[in-house]
């Protein structure tokens, strides 16, 4: 305990400085060594981790946050498309879930495309004694995240690929993308391996080929978040009463987005979405265009524009040959 406490404090006990300065004949030890690289690797040390965190000693909660948040560079800087899929079957050992996973996952790892990377995440939820289960009984009306009581397994499959085209028309990265995770919506729905609904958290919102709106409105796809109508028009109305204003409403994806001032309305759409449908996605691109010029008034007028353009540098050029001369000639 103490070698743990000193490797994350910048004040050593009186009582162990000896034992940290181990010698080497070099003014430090190896084990000083070793701290001061600690404490480069760990960081400032306002800034480091929840080992600082004492549970005898009383931490604000504006403090505790900064302990929950990796402070490094985000280790993937691509965009990519999100999936977390929820389930509430207590079979996916035996129906085959498990290997139909590990082919998914493995279609990227070891594809042919290594510029497309994914990160998956697999939560068990329930049993008899979780307080996750036992809290969200619907008789005990604890609050508004649903299905608590039946949920067993959380999957998540974060895609990410490296963009070809700043045109989402054209390019075949993320229309690989959308096809792969379009595949894997299936596994939530009528008949699916995972869950027989498409049921979704919302710290995990994401958006399918098929949503209305592109899944940009919480009003167009709630029901794939909370478990009830009465329990969402509820939460309209504490809505409407804490906030008739909408001040913290920052985009569609939001209790009652849709009644919001029209410049609160913001579409998120992801890249790719609202192109094409939930069947085209999965075989049609278009090429880029090239320019083509044909015979006629479009070739005449790029002809005059070319014309102008050429005009208008050697314009520039010799003005700027006749101040220069001027210039040169009064010196």
């Amino acid at each position: 305990y103490p070698l743990c406490a000193l490797a994350v404090s910048d004040e050593r006990p009186v009582s162990t400085q000896s034992t940290w300065d181990v010698g080497t004949g070099q003014g430090g030890g190896i084990l000083s060594s070793t701290f001061d690289a600690l404490k480069t690797i760990w960081g400032h040390g306002d800034l480091r981790n929840y080992l600082y965190v004492d549970y005898r000693k009383h931490t604000p909660m504006s403090e505790l946050t900064r302990y929950w948040v990796y402070e490094d560079v985000r280790e993937y800087v691509k965009p990519y498309e999100k999936r977390a899929y929820a389930s509430n079957k207590t079979n996916l050992r035996t129906n085959g879930w498990p290997e139909y996973a590990a082919r998914r996952l493995d279609m990227i790892i070891n594809g042919d495309d290594k510029s497309i990377d994914v990160i998956s995440q697999i939560q068990p939820f329930g049993g008899k004694n979780s307080m996750y289960r036992l809290g969200g009984k619907p008789e005990l009306n604890n609050g508004c995240h649903s299905w608590r009581d039946e949920f067993t397994m959380l999957f998540i499959l974060d895609v990410f690929y490296q963009p070809e085209d700043e045109d989402d028309r054209y390019d075949r990265k993320v229309r690989r993308v959308l096809q792969y995770q379009t595949e894997n919506d299936a596994s939530c729905q009528k008949g699916g391996i995972f869950c027989d609904e498409d049921r979704r958290f919302m710290f995990g919102s994401f958006a399918k080929q098929s949503d209305p709106d592109c899944g940009s409105s919480l009003d167009a796809v709630h029901e794939h978040y909370y478990d009830s109508e009465e329990k969402y028009q509820r939460l309209v109305a504490i809505k409407r009463a804490v906030d008739p204003n909408y001040v913290f409403t920052a985009n569609l994806f939001g209790i009652d987005s849709i009644n919001a001032p029209k410049n609160r309305q913001i579409k998120i759409i992801g890249r790719g979405h609202g192109l094409h449908g939930d069947e085209e996605v999965k075989t049609t691109h278009y090429p880029r265009p090239t320019l083509e010029l044909s015979f006629g008034q479009s070739t005449w007028s790029y002809g005059w524009s070319l014309l102008a353009a050429g005009a208008g540098i050697l314009t520039v050029a010799l003005v700027y040959s006749s101040v220069s001369r001027a210039r040169r000639t009064s010196d």
